[in-house]
């Protein structure tokens, strides 16, 4: 189950059942698509190389080229 803390603007999403906040600065869109039965959810996550990034999130710095990043989900 994925929730969302206003208090805090995060996104807390299970990763091998721990919950994982991640801050909706990071959370470069979302997408839902049902087929049948099932919905899935996709969220796509702000990473280095990407090659477009918003005006507005611009000054968002990835100071430690050595950390993992997520770009999907």
């Amino acid at each position: 189950m994925i929730h969302v803390d206003r208090r805090n603007d995060t996104v807390l999403m299970p990763i091998f059942g721990v919950p994982v906040p991640f801050h909706i600065s990071m959370i470069k869109n979302a997408s839902q698509s049902v087929e049948g039965e099932y919905t899935f959810l996709r969220v796509n996550f702000e990473h280095p190389g990407a090659s477009v990034i918003r005006k507005e999130k611009q000054d968002t710095q990835f100071t430690n080229p050595l950390l993992k990043f997520i770009k999907e989900m």
